[in-house]
């Protein structure tokens, strides 16, 4: 029984517990895709993931280096079109062949073609969103 109530009362206060959790959540869900590729300096990599945020994608070692500036085109295949969107950002973590990229501030256009993004998938039963 103490192992329980361990369990369900932990040693630290609800408030520490809230603000580790609140600075380890995702701020927006993730959308993991087979139909996207970034051109970052006339070069293109396949997209693993993408969300509002940020995206990670497949690098080789040595590519991107931690803090990089970067400007990069996404580009989507839609059901029926392709789309492009142009977006600036930094490199917070290369390795392992993976790069994550933390987005600039979405400008409206960007946030309305990932809704368009979002749309196609959601339409044709392609969404594989995970959750925040």
């Amino acid at each position: 029984m103490p192992s329980f109530y361990s369990r369900l009362f932990s040693k630290c206060s609800g408030d520490d517990s809230r603000a580790a959790n609140s600075k380890t959540r995702r701020t927006y869900a993730r959308h993991d895709t087979d139909r996207c590729v970034v051109t970052i300096l006339g070069q293109t990599f396949p997209a693993l993931n993408w969300s509002y945020g940020g995206m990670e994608l497949t690098s080789e070692e040595g590519i991107f280096i931690e803090g990089q500036r970067v400007a990069m085109i996404l580009k989507f295949r839609l059901t029926n079109s392709d789309l492009e969107i142009a977006q600036e950002g930094v490199v917070i973590r290369s390795y392992n062949r993976r790069t994550s990229i933390l987005f600039d501030p979405l400008k409206q256009m960007a946030k309305n073609g990932f809704q368009k993004v979002i749309d196609d998938e959601v339409l044709h039963g392609k969404s594989n969103t995970k959750p925040k």
